[in-house]
């Protein structure tokens, strides 16, 4: 995948981003893993500093301080080199390489417009020109400059008639850096109509209505706008694309709001250093940021996270052969089990996508071929529920619940060939450790699990005869989101799961056939937690759901394995 603005690449640092703190993208890696120590495992309290690149108790003093970091975001991305310096948390160590992009354009400048009230006003009007249209007069200055604040697209010369259809007007310029071809604008159009109407066939909200904002003689009241423009940044490369909210009031979390997006000029290949063609670079950005718009009409202020989840599962949805999003995997759940699946750090959230992909899978009932639980997820969140909320109260519809799928998302990804319809594209999530277990031998091992995270854990026989495997472990309670699950596999056969059955306190025990019969035994260690505290503050700056404080996050677990005879 790549940067549409919202879509940093980590090919291609196209939108590389060091932002602000509690924004920055920050790997996990082995901090807080303490494995194989002889201790007993018992639930701890929760631990503030179990992995020290966490933001996760991160707050800042005013909303003046909040509202200049949210500005400061935009200006490292559209104009590195003028930006304030912005305090960036020490990365944890990673194993896995951390893609040079950082959060998107379109979250930042969303962050922006929610926050800007709170600027003074010479960063406000900052902040409005950062915010403006490509053909706004410069919002009240009249100077018509458009390089001394950084635009991000500002046309210089009177744009074309623009090419409007049903529900979209697509504006252009004929000259200049922005110039686009009408060919080219009605391409735009075309794959823009297109996208709108699956989205409207599959139940999903239009974008809010922008009364005339954007008109022109020749483009019809109520239509939204795209605007085409160069969006190549300095000393950052080129953007795809970007949909910016015109958010009516400020200092809320939960309103709606609407929207332009933006698009590169002509998606030229070169530019891109992609393997997609320059039409199915436009596809599936047009699927992307017209998803964000539709975001907007629900809740404008929702998590980070899964603003850019699911938008991201949108583009996979519409255009599943370009594949573009696979790049994301190591990033996310997949790549990184260890860390919290709702963390907005940095590219964290793109490569959460595959949980949408096994929600969809999981419960495939569709509307005009999009699952309708990733649109139910929306309209819980559209009545001022949070991320993890929304998806909670779409499951309990289907008589389910998130703890439950969320361990079952954990155990998938450990074999995706086997469940997901693509998995042989998806590399397996990595084990946190390996074991060989002789005859009659034990192992003790103990270790910390974030909130909404997994560890996996291998044992391999090296005995032969019938043996069978007692797995004793001591989660954190039920309460607090412990589960386990076992996944066996016989020599010779396919693997097969089995869930833990763990008392209220988080202790269970499972014996399993080991030894010849089995060629290894898996458990995922998971702490399927959906308690958060102090949400819904703009006065904070967390990359947890709600902007709150994950109330679960590194509880100690503990797991002890026998190899027994019979």
């Amino acid at each position: 995948m790549s940067s549409r603005s919202s879509r940093p690449s980590p090919l291609h640092a196209r939108v590389g981003v060091a932002l602000l703190a509690g924004l920055l993208l920050a790997p996990l890696g082995a901090a807080g893993a303490r494995a194989d120590e002889p201790a007993p495992a018992a639930p701890a309290t929760p631990s503030a500093t179990s992995d020290p690149s966490s933001p996760a108790l991160s707050v800042l003093d005013t909303p003046r301080e909040l509202a200049e970091q949210a500005l400061a975001a935009v200006q490292q991305i559209v104009s590195p080199d003028d930006a304030p310096a912005v305090p960036a948390p020490a990365p944890a160590p990673s194993t896995t390489a951390a893609p040079a992009g950082g959060k998107d354009l379109t979250l930042a400048l969303r962050d922006l417009a929610l926050r800007k009230a709170d600027l003074a006003p010479a960063d406000r009007r900052t902040a409005a020109r950062l915010l403006a249209r490509p053909t706004d007069s410069r919002n009240g200055t009249g100077d018509g400059n458009c390089t001394d604040e950084g635009e991000i697209a500002c046309y210089t010369t009177t744009e074309q008639r623009p090419v409007c259809g049903p529900t979209i007007c697509v504006h252009y310029v004929a000259t200049t850096k922005d110039a686009a071809t009408l060919t080219y604008a009605q391409q735009v159009l075309t794959r823009m109509e297109g996208v709108a109407s699956q989205y409207v066939a599959a139940g999903y909200r239009r974008p809010l209505p922008d009364g005339t904002t954007g008109d022109t003689a020749g483009n019809p009241s109520g239509r939204f706008d795209v605007y085409l423009a160069d969006l190549n940044v300095p000393d950052l490369g080129q953007l795809y694309g970007f949909c910016a909210p015109e958010v009516p009031t400020q200092n809320t979390l939960h309103t709606t709001s609407t929207a332009y997006c933006a698009l590169d000029n002509d998606f030229a290949a070169s530019q891109f250093g992609t393997a997609n063609s320059p039409a199915e670079n436009l596809a599936v950005t047009a699927a992307h940021e017209f998803f964000h718009a539709i975001q907007f009409a629900y809740d404008v202020g929702e998590d980070t996270w899964i603003v850019e989840a699911t938008a991201t599962w949108a583009e996979d949805q519409l255009f599943d052969s370009v594949n573009d999003n696979l790049q994301y995997l190591p990033f996310g759940p997949l790549g990184r089990p260890q860390q919290r699946l709702d963390s907005s750090f940095g590219i964290t959230p793109y490569g959460s996508w595959i949980f949408f992909r096994y929600l969809s899978e999981r419960f495939p009932r569709a509307q005009a071929g999009l699952p309708v639980i990733i649109r139910r997820i929306w309209e819980f969140l559209g009545a001022r529920r949070y991320s993890v909320q929304g998806v909670a109260l779409a499951l309990r519809e289907l008589r389910t619940d998130l703890p439950l799928q969320f361990s079952y998302f954990t155990a998938w990804n450990r074999q995706p060939r086997t469940y997901y319809s693509e998995g042989a594209s998806y590399r397996p999530a990595p084990l946190r450790l390996s074991y060989r277990i002789g005859a009659s031998a034990s192992r003790t091992t103990t270790f910390d699990l974030e909130q909404l995270s997994a560890k996996h854990f291998r044992y391999t026989p090296s005995m032969s005869g019938a043996w069978t495997l007692r797995v004793r472990v001591n989660m954190s309670s039920i309460a607090a989101g412990g589960s386990a699950i076992i996944t066996v596999k016989p020599r010779g056969k396919a693997p097969y799961l089995r869930k833990m059955a763990l008392n209220a306190s988080g202790d269970g025990v499972l014996a399993v056939p080991f030894g010849s019969r089995v060629d290894w035994i898996e458990l995922d260690a998971i702490n399927a937690s959906t308690r958060f505290a102090r949400c819904g503050s703009l006065g904070t700056n967390t990359d947890a759901t709600c902007q709150g404080v994950p109330v679960d996050n590194g509880l100690k677990q503990g797991v002890i394995v026998r190899a027994v005879r019979g």
